[in-house]
């Protein structure tokens, strides 16, 4: 089997969910949601292609190095979300102010 129109359209369905999920979210202009919505871009792209690839090797989906991109990708979300939902609205303003958002 060919890699090209498998790869490409997992490309295309993932540029189609990230850009959902970015125009249906309500914190659009929050500066934390934009890199935790890129890293389960990442998250999704890495499955896909670790399918893709051991389905045309082995004829199975077998996924090996995509769940340590996923666990450790959901790690940094997890982390990502908790600190900036604990941190006070001061602190908050000022990022936003020092990252221009």
């Amino acid at each position: 089997l060919s890699y090209a129109f498998p790869i490409a359209t997992l490309l295309y369905l993932d540029v189609s969910l990230f850009r959902f999920i970015l125009k249906h979210t309500r914190h659009k202009s929050q500066f934390i949601f934009i890199p935790t919505n890129l890293i389960l871009f990442v998250i999704v792209l890495a499955i896909g292609i670790d399918g893709i690839v051991s389905l045309n090797v082995l004829g199975e989906v077998q996924l090996t190095w995509s769940l340590i991109v996923a666990v450790s990708g959901l790690c940094i979300i997890g982390l990502l979300q908790t600190i900036y939902h604990r941190i006070p609205e001061k602190t908050r303003r000022m990022l936003k102010k020092k990252m221009h958002v």
